[in-house]
């Protein structure tokens, strides 16, 4: 049965290269007014981005991750990442510089 309490967000949508902060924030935006709006889990959908820039993982999970909960943080997951995507991410939420989290 599927699970109907899933928001999905196609990442193509904004561009099969995902390349600047400007655009990491606006999705990372999106994200926590979905997680505010609702009790839904949300789905970052990957499937045909060729190029993720380290700018936008950083914007885009990085500060996410400093500015949810961890409950919310447990009801973001990703799919569809190539190797490339998926390492950009990785080195992404891998950073330990400080953030400061966005009021």
């Amino acid at each position: 049965m599927p699970d109907n309490n899933v928001t999905v967000i196609r990442m193509k949508e904004f561009g099969e290269i995902l390349g600047t902060r400007g655009l990491g924030e606006r999705v990372r935006d999106q994200i926590v007014s979905s997680l505010h709006s609702s009790d839904a889990r949300i789905v970052l959908d990957f499937e045909g981005v060729q190029v993720m820039t380290q700018s936008f993982g950083d914007e885009l999970f990085r500060k996410l991750a400093a500015q949810i909960n961890q409950e919310d943080v447990a009801r973001v997951r990703a799919r569809g990442m190539s190797e490339d995507v998926l390492a950009v991410l990785r080195y992404s939420v891998s950073k330990k510089e400080p953030v400061t989290p966005k009021p």
